[in-house]
């Protein structure tokens, strides 16, 4: 998409018989979620609430939200950072073809937003696998901070979409490292010039 004119059509579009005053409103809100600033510290602050509360059940739930989130962003973040910078892409308003990927060119590639703002909302959804209803209403609601930079005119369809999608990888891969009975790995690495001992702990 980013290397083609759909990016281009598709938001010249948007921005021409989809957006109006009432998207504007509702889009402001979504944006908030995707304040770096405000969701990294509130899910490190959910994450020690087992600290404040006597009864384990009490901060369970609140607790195992915290820590996921926080965890996908410390396992997502550098790499949705290095992908800004590695696809260089710019924003629509910046300059001509700005979705296109020019490496290193500019830090506009993959939305922040649209990543921050789904690792709340994706971490909820994998935290209730067995209700559809919370689950598929939670996967819904993760995009719509990535919507918000779609309506702003402030990232392509393609953009938004890729810093959704590494929120979902993020998440995902917390959930599969907590299926894991075992907390400690072990494991050998041997090459033809040198060996050794790998010990990942999980955490």
């Amino acid at each position: 998409m980013a290397n083609t004119s759909i990016d281009e059509n598709y938001q010249t579009w948007y921005q021409s018989h989809v957006r109006n005053s009432k998207t504007d409103e509702f889009a402001k809100v979504m944006k908030v979620f995707g304040e770096g600033i405000c969701l990294i510290p509130l899910s490190l602050i959910a994450a020690s609430t087992e600290y404040y509360f006597y009864s384990d059940e009490e901060a369970s739930v609140i607790t195992n939200w915290g820590k996921r989130s926080a965890r996908a962003y410390l396992l997502g973040g550098p790499a949705m950072l290095s992908m800004q910078r590695i696809t260089g892409a710019s924003r629509p308003s910046e300059t001509e073809d700005a979705s296109r990927w020019k490496p290193f060119n500019d830090s506009n590639g993959v939305s922040g937003h649209a990543f921050i703002g789904a690792v709340p909302f994706l971490t909820i959804a994998h935290m209730n696998e067995e209700n559809p209803l919370i689950k598929y209403l939670f996967y819904a609601v993760s995009g719509l901070t990535a919507w918000s930079r779609i309506n702003d005119n402030s990232h392509f369809a393609s953009q938004a979409a890729l810093g959704w999608y590494m929120a979902w990888e993020a998440t995902d891969t917390i959930l599969d490292r907590e299926k894991k009975d075992s907390k400690l790995t072990i494991i050998p690495l041997i090459s033809h010039d040198r060996y050794g001992v790998c010990i990942s702990l999980k955490w």
